[in-house]
């Protein structure tokens, strides 16, 4: 990296900022002034100091580790620069829209409109208020004062851009809108806008007299501001109101319509002092400088060390080392930042380059000295490396050899170590060799210590194959295997004898690599080896190697009897760590949480363990508690205020919030510390959702020049190609990855997705994903997507087969694993419904062994279950089975499953078994709805089960849902009370009685519809006409009928089924007087009469009745005319009703009989019409027969 371009001061006119006067003095830096100064023995960097001599070693070295690109290759325009304030401000203007014409007075009703609506803000209701607001906008649309509180409801609302819209329509209609035009520069520097954010945040600030009543707001504006001058070069101004944050009261108390953002202002206060230190650190103002790195690093921030390299830089520019060394110092004391990793190159940096290392060292040591026996030991490893970083070389490596013989598995320290060491590579792999040897639990840290040492990963393995030692076999087979070479990984592990501790560990790594080589039995083999390793080392290989072979339970107990044993008060991290995770695959959550914390109270630094408990006590975690998730984070920033979990937290929140550029800044520097899959997934996404894709191909192709064997960044650079519309070169660069990393099955998935999904060649995709598959180890992982596969090429009893045989004794899936389970159990199954019975047979058993394996069922299997029951000839107690356990699994959708279940059988012409599940659900759901009772009475009707169907009736009406039922099935008027029960039952009586119920039945149902409403005039009169049309009870049939006339005198088809009934009787002519007076008429007059009703006009039914009665009555030539009539209105219906068969079978039946009885009458022979019961009276004397 090249130093800071050195830009020319402007005229010595230009004022600077009233709270940097001075440069740093040496009062300001008397001891005692910084919180976090240096404990006992730091006298000598004090009186340093004091003195205030300048450092010239100091003011030329090179730029500190760590040092941000803006800072090491800066270059600025003088002109913007270094312009003061005023006139910074004054060189903007913002683009406004065209001013709204002259508003006209407000109307009562619109103010109204908008007290309302404000007032509703206000109480919470940010919905309502925006239709009241939008009310009062459109009653008075020249006031801004709707749209200003308009856009404070869609904030509440979360709608950012309808917020924004509404802010710039206030800011048409009211120019010296203030808030207004603060909310749109907001919203600009939001989105990086940095010159419209200046210019629109500057005319905020010129009328900032509108905004005297919103204590917060000139904060706000302040902040804001300086960040977007300073990232338009504008330094000076923007460091000027940057700092101005340190005018911030601790608390706030007024009332603020910026409350949100005065939070994000006070939780970022160090960062926005840090940012004016970088501004004026361009500007050649390192003292200037040096006192804000200084207040910012005493204030609370996420990532306190994130300045440090910015506060040595500027101290060494200033000549004042010691400033730097005493803050460093003060943050090792304070374990500010245990991991060292941005604190020690800056501790070295300024002991090699500046004229003070006697007093650093001297002050590392004592510190050293201070810590406590029982400090962790990673706040004890941390010490010991300080030390050698502010030591000279010979010393550095002797106090890290010595570290490292009572420390050995310290690869940090090893890592510092290999800094030190003569002789390059080679004395790098010779001291690791001889670690390995004394400690070869540790192989694993020492080769990536030797990895994060040297990039050349093929000259490593090279020199480490030329060594004859067994250890340098485990170590030649440790960095193959983490190079992606598992097969030259085994080969070179072969070579090795294993005997004793390094044969143990030896074992334990064939034992991984086998298992990625799907050699499952040699793998098995090598277990017994793991024995010669001592107790707890034995235990811990074990694991490992029981995890490697897909057997975390087994592995989780080998762990549990050497961790809490009587033995296990000194356990390791390593095995408290590992328990923790293999708790969490086999889902027991108790014990994750109980070896997480143990991990977290042996390595407080341990962010493995921080944030196995943060994924357990965050919503939807297993262990979901508020309370725990804020002590975890509390302690966290207590411990390591510069923990990477930390850091990635608020990463997230920030890009949630729509914070785009702060959360990038966060992002950009996590990734390139350590490029993590999920951080590296993030940035990405966040730069393509800002149409920044440029922006990421770059930066993924410099990082993957840094770390060319980082598979994360590959795939996530074959994303952005692929997001380009580039899939084939993103194609060819996951395919030259794989060329050298066969075994890297994330990049191979995503190189058959693309094929697959972008470039349409499926066969090909899908050859890749068999052939890959087919040559790992036999995992329920492997099974599961294999299935999806499988499924596509019609082989979906394979993959059922081999889904089944990894469930078969397995432990429970791991959590990340159930849903893909879950999913290709579902593929199998919606095949096997549309396949043969062997398949369905096949897929029920897995669905079953799915739902032991994961702990349930999503709804969806549950119901394709179901499906599957009811097409097989499953015994019934089967079928209930798989309901309860679906209504218990989902009760909140316990209805609509069980009237799926019903309805399914009863489709499948199953409607006894579905009347039987019907009534056993009833039992289980709590509260059925309309749609459960629709199958159930359903099923009871085309069951034709009269008990089921009162059942049913009964249980609707209780429910007070006969109503509901009626209008969805279509059956009748809905009514409410016992009208609306009556109507229901008659439906069904109705129904047995057309659809061929038994008698008794439709009896019954007719029975029950009266019993509902006794006065109830269509159950009176079709019970009425289904005794008359059957001879049966005539005199009860012809009561009912009369007392429904009289309830309806109007009514056609009730006057039809009178005429019926006098019919059946033998009343078929009037029944007359002495005198010739009418006493009754006959079935022939009554008949007539409904004939000639509208209703019944076109009713061939009723006509054919009346035929018959005619032709009883003698009047056969009218009779035939009749019936005639009656043919001819069947034919048409016949016509009209083709497609649908049952009543086309009904009108084709009723045609036939009609047409029979008029063609036998006009061939001279008996027609068949209805049989009468009794005898036929006579006509009236002088009568035709009866009626006319």
């Amino acid at each position: 990296m090249r130093a800071p371009a050195r830009p020319t001061r402007p005229a010595p006119s230009r004022r600077r900022a009233p709270w940097a006067l001075a440069a740093l003095t040496a009062a300001s830096l008397a001891p005692g002034c910084a919180t976090t100064g240096p404990r006992d023995g730091a006298g000598a960097l004090e009186r340093l100091i004091a003195a205030g001599a300048r450092d010239e070693r100091a003011v030329s070295a090179p730029l500190p580790p760590g040092v941000p690109d803006e800072l090491a290759n800066s270059t600025v325009d003088p002109g913007r620069a270094f312009a003061p304030l005023d006139e910074a401000l004054a060189a903007v203007t913002p683009e406004d829209p065209p001013p709204a014409g002259p508003a006209p007075n407000p109307t009562a009703e619109s103010i109204r409109l908008f007290i309302s609506g404000r007032a509703t803000r206000l109480s919470g209701d940010p919905a309502g208020a925006i239709a009241e607001l939008q009310a009062a906008a459109q009653a008075d649309p020249g006031a801004a004062d709707p749209w200003r509180e308009l856009a404070a409801a869609h904030r509440q609302m979360g709608d950012l851009l309808s917020a924004v819209a509404a802010s710039r329509q206030a800011l048409r209609l009211n120019p010296d809108d203030a808030e207004s035009r603060l909310r749109i520069g907001l919203w600009e520097l939001q989105r990086r806008d940095f010159d419209a954010a200046v210019a629109d945040l500057a005319a905020a600030r010129r009328n900032i007299g509108a905004l005297e009543a919103d204590a917060g707001a000139r904060f706000v504006l302040d902040a804001s501001l300086g960040r977007a001058l300073a990232q338009t070069g504008r330094l000076a101004a923007g460091a000027e109101l940057l700092a101005s944050v340190r005018e911030l009261p601790e608390r706030f108390d007024a009332p603020t319509r910026f409350a949100v953002e005065l939070d994000q202002v006070y939780r970022r206060r160090a960062d926005s002092l840090r940012d004016a230190g970088d501004a004026l650190f361009m500007i050649d103002r390192p003292d200037d400088a040096l006192t804000l790195y200084l207040a910012a690093f005493e204030m609370p921030s996420l990532d306190p060390a994130s300045i440090l390299p910015r506060l040595t830089l500027a101290a060494m520019r200033a000549g004042k080392p010691a400033v730097a060394a005493r803050a460093l110092v003060g943050a090792l004391g304070s374990s500010r930042d245990l991991s060292g990793q941005r604190l020690l190159p800056l501790i070295r940096h300024i002991a090699e380059h500046s004229s003070i290392r006697p007093a650093l060292e001297s002050a590392v040591a004592e510190v050293r000295e201070g810590l406590a026996e029982d400090a962790p030991m990673q706040v004890r490893s941390l010490a010991a490396r300080a030390l050698a970083a502010a030591a000279s070389a010979p010393r550095a490596a002797r106090t890290l050899r010595d570290w490292l013989g009572e420390h050995p598995g310290d690869s940090a320290a090893l890592g510092d170590l290999f800094g030190l060491t003569a002789g390059g590579p080679d004395g790098a792999i010779e001291q690791t060799v001889r670690l390995i040897e004394s400690a070869p639990m540790h192989e694993a840290r020492f080769a990536q210590a030797l990895l994060d040492a040297f990039e050349d990963r093929d000259g490593l393995i090279a020199r480490v194959a030329a060594r004859p030692e067994p250890a340098a076999r485990l170590l030649e087979g440790r960095l193959l295997d983490a190079s992606g070479r598992p097969e030259r990984a085994e080969r070179a592990l072969a070579a090795a004898p294993m005997r004793g501790a390094l044969g143990a560990a030896i074992a334990a790594l064939r034992i991984e690599t086998l298992a990625r080589l799907a050699r499952q039995p040699e793998a098995e083999a090598l277990l017994g080896a793991l024995d010669d390793a001592p107790a707890e080392a034995s235990a811990l290989l074990k694991a490992r190697a029981l995890a490697a072979l897909n057997r975390p339970a087994e592995a989780l107990d080998a762990l549990r009897d050497s961790l809490d044993g009587p033995d296990g008060g000194g356990a390791s991290l390593d095995a408290a760590l590992l328990a923790a995770r293999l708790a969490w695959i086999v889902g027991d959550a108790d014990a994750a949480e109980h070896y997480a914390t143990r991990a977290w109270s042996i390595d407080p630094a341990s962010e493995g363990a921080a944030s196995l408990l943060l994924d357990l006590y965050a919503e939807g975690g297993p262990r979901a508690d508020p309370g725990k998730l804020a002590a975890v984070v509390r302690r966290l920033r207590e411990v390591n205020p510069s923990s990477r979990t930390l850091r990635w937290r608020r990463a997230r929140e920030l890009v949630a919030a729509g914070q785009y550029d702060r959360a990038e800044t966060d992002l950009v520097s996590l990734a390139e510390e350590d490029p993590e899959r999920p951080v590296v997934e993030l940035l990405v996404a966040l730069w393509t959702r800002t149409g920044s894709g440029a922006r990421a191909e770059a930066w993924l192709r410099e990082q993957i020049e840094r770390r060319p064997h980082d598979a994360t960044l590959v795939r996530a650079l074959g994303r952005v190609l692929a997001g380009d519309e580039r899939p084939e070169e993103a194609l060819a660069l996951l395919d030259g990855w794989l060329a050298d990393h066969p075994y890297d099955d994330a990049t191979a998935r995503q190189a058959e997705t693309l094929l697959r999904d972008t470039l349409g060649r499926v066969v090909e995709a899908d050859d890749r994903a068999l052939a890959r598959l087919d040559a790992r180890p036999p995992t329920l992982a492997r099974a599961v997507e294999r299935a999806a596969v499988l499924v596509r090429r019609n082989r979906a009893a394979e993959a059922a087969d081999d889904l089944m045989n990894r469930l078969d004794g397995a432990s429970p899936p791991a959590p990340g694993l159930a849903q893909p389970l879950v999913g290709a159990a579902g593929l199998i199954a919606e095949v096997a419904v549309k396949t043969d019975e062997d398949l369905r047979g096949r897929a029920l058993a897995l669905l079953d062994r799915v739902e032991q394996a994961v702990g349930g069922l999503p709804l969806e299997l549950h119901d394709a279950r179901l499906n599957l029951l009811s097409i097989t000839e499953a015994p019934f107690e089967r079928i209930t089975d798989a309901l309860d356990s679906a209504l218990a699994a989902h009760p909140q959708r316990a209805s609509e499953l069980a009237a799926v279940a019903v309805g399914r059988l009863s489709a499948l012409d199953k409607a006894p078994l579905a009347v039987r599940l019907a009534a056993h659900a009833r039992a289980r759901v709590l509260d059925p709805d309309t749609r459960f009772f629709s199958a159930w009475i359903q099923a009871a009707l085309l069951a034709l089960d009269a008990d089921a169907s009162r059942q049913v009736v009964r249980a609707i009406a209780g429910a007070g849902r006969s109503g509901e039922i009626l209008t969805a099935m279509r059956l009748g008027q809905p009514e409410e009370g016992d009208r609306g029960d009556a109507n229901l039952a008659l439906a069904v009586a109705d129904y047995f009685a057309l659809n061929g119920g038994a008698q008794a039945d439709a009896i019954a149902l007719y029975d029950l519809a009266l019993e509902f409403d006794p006065d109830h005039e269509l159950a009176l009169n079709n019970y009425g006409y289904y005794l008359a049309d059957r001879g049966m009870r005539l005199d009860e049939a012809e009561r009912m009928i009369r007392r429904s006339l009289q309830i309806d005198p109007s009514s056609g088809p009730t006057t039809d089924s009178l005429g019926w009934v006098l019919y059946k009787r033998g009343v078929i002519h009037d029944v007359t007087d002495e005198a010739g007076k009418v006493m009754q008429e006959g079935a022939a007059t009554v008949l007539t009469r409904a004939a000639r009703m509208p209703a019944n006009q076109t009713s061939a039914e009723v006509i054919e009745h009346l035929g018959d009665a005619l032709w009883a009555a003698g009047r056969r030539d009218e009779a035939v005319r009749r019936w005639r009539a009656a043919q001819a209105l069947l034919e048409e219906a016949l016509r009209q009703t083709r497609q649908n068969q049952g009543l086309a079978e009904r009108f084709a039946a009723d045609l036939a009989r009609v047409r029979g009885k008029a063609d036998a009458a006009d061939a001279g022979a008996e027609p068949a019409v209805a049989p009468i019961v009794g005898p036929i009276n006579a006509p009236a004397e002088g009568a035709p027969g009866g009626g006319s």
